[in-house]
């Protein structure tokens, strides 16, 4: 699927598989996934509003 955003559900598969690749290495595998957590800093900017988000 060309120019289609990538769902959060790859990345549990993606980090395992690697993580599993590696072990034998002494390679560790982490994953960052960035995004939004709600506080209340980011309801002054969002509205605090679902649409806002």
């Amino acid at each position: 699927m060309s120019g289609q955003p990538l769902r959060p559900s790859w990345r549990p598969g993606l980090s395992k598989s690697a993580a599993l690749e590696y072990v034998g290495d002494g390679i560790r595998v982490n994953v960052v996934a960035p995004g939004v957590i709600e506080t209340p800093m980011t309801d002054r900017v969002t509205g605090g509003t679902s649409e806002g988000r």
